[in-house]
């Protein structure tokens, strides 16, 4: 019974990589991806390690970037919404006011 489902984790897995492969090499031949016939590409191809730590690397600084932009984002829009509420607040007391 053992033996059955190592062969059968065994045979996924390989499936897996062969479909894994199948995208790569279809990422590779793409005419509109250019990016891996550079030489920084090929470089990159032939370093795995250095691929995943730069991959790593863009991500883990976008995070911040990310951040920051939505909490701008909310800000503003709070900002807009707040100005409009008070505006048409201070216009209804001067309204009743007069």
């Amino acid at each position: 019974m053992a033996a059955t489902t190592s062969s059968s984790s065994v045979t996924d897995l390989q499936q897996l990589c062969g479909g894994w492969t199948t995208l790569l090499n279809r990422f590779y031949d793409d005419p509109k991806v250019m990016v891996m016939n550079t030489r920084v590409g090929l470089y990159l191809s032939s370093h795995p390690v250095l691929a995943l730590s730069v991959l790593m690397f863009g991500a883990m600084a976008a995070l911040p970037v990310g951040l920051f932009l939505t909490f701008a984002l909310v800000t503003i829009i709070m900002t807009a919404v707040g100005f409009v509420f008070f505006e048409g607040r201070c216009n209804h007391v001067k309204s009743s006011l007069i």
